[in-house]
């Protein structure tokens, strides 16, 4: 769908390139429908809204679709995890000739002029292959500006940029909250890694796009708002649990050349505080669920962990 809005900042070219916005929703009208309406006032000429409803149960899709009649939305039969469901957008999106596909978490909502700020960006910086907001959480607190991969440790964090930093900054990886990327580069590098299911699937994006020997920046000065999820509890419940503690050894696997030594201490340290923050929380299914995580880990299963969803279902 072509958007007509009024445009104050103009990109860098002639023609604005097309962008495909792709959001994914899995049971949660609220926050999808609020990032929906913060697209549809972008002060952009040239996109369109593809909303993946992937496998809800809860009637959202089918809802958004009778809110929003002019945007794209599509149902997955089930929840094919976060890249599974983000990749039938893409795709979409590439056949429809697209140029841009900004990908964003159903709870990011955006301010008038993100989408017009980071095109110019993209078009003015050729080399950029993903490029990320800085993004803030609804208390204006700091979410994500800088992604950085300790190889020696395979340990994966934000931290704040350098005094120095400013403008574009450079990352080993960005979170694929509300990123931009170039089509050219996903018919390059691949489209988003499905066997993770949740959770360091943007790590592996990120290395991939850069072993294309394109860069993977944030905009500092573009900021979007991300309220985040408690999807399986939060950090501490059974399905946030089981993910990360089994990806660790998938992405240990996938770059194994790269990852060092420390690995081992600092998964075992990381393990160890996670089983003390669960018992404190008296969160006994995330501590059941870290512990299927690595067993699962050790055995390096990937794809949807249908145990722990089952046993977060049964919770529910």
């Amino acid at each position: 769908m072509l958007m007509p809005v009024t445009m104050s900042i103009q990109p860098s070219m002639d023609e604005s390139p097309k962008v495909s916005c792709v959001v994914l929703n899995w049971n949660n009208y609220e926050d999808t429908s609020n990032c929906i309406k913060s697209l549809i006032e972008q002060d952009y000429d040239n996109f369109d809204i593809i909303v993946v409803d992937n496998g809800s149960v809860d009637g959202s899709g089918t809802k958004l679709k009778q809110q929003f009649d002019s945007i794209n939305v599509v149902f997955n039969a089930t929840n094919l995890g976060f890249a599974g469901g983000m990749n039938r957008g893409i795709e979409i999106a590439l056949e429809n000739d697209t140029e841009y596909v900004w990908i964003l978490n159903n709870d990011i909502v955006v301010k008038p002029k993100s989408l017009c700020r980071l095109v110019d960006r993209m078009t003015s910086n050729v080399g950029i292959g993903v490029l990320s907001p800085k993004i803030l959480d609804f208390d204006n607190n700091l979410w994500f500006s800088k992604g950085v991969v300790n190889w020696w440790i395979g340990r994966v964090t934000h931290s704040e940029p350098d005094e120095s930093e400013e403008g574009l900054i450079d990352n080993d990886y960005i979170p694929l909250a509300a990123a931009l990327i170039d089509a050219d580069v996903i018919e390059e590098a691949g489209i988003i890694p499905e066997n993770y299911f949740l959770y360091f699937e943007d790590v592996e994006f990120s290395q991939e796009v850069k072993n294309l020997n394109r860069d993977v920046y944030t905009d500092l000065a573009t900021t979007v708002l991300h309220k985040g999820s408690a999807s399986g509890g939060g950090e501490t419940g059974p399905i946030f649990s089981y993910y990360i503690f089994r990806n660790y050894f998938l992405f240990k696997k996938k770059y194994s050349e790269l990852v060092g030594l420390g690995f081992y201490p600092y998964y075992f340290i990381l393990f160890l505080y996670g089983v003390i923050r669960r018992l404190t929380k008296k969160e006994l299914n995330g501590l059941i669920g870290q512990f299927r995580g690595f067993l699962d880990g050790i055995k390096l299963k990937s794809g949807k962990g249908e145990w722990i969803h089952n046993q977060a279902t049964k919770k529910d």
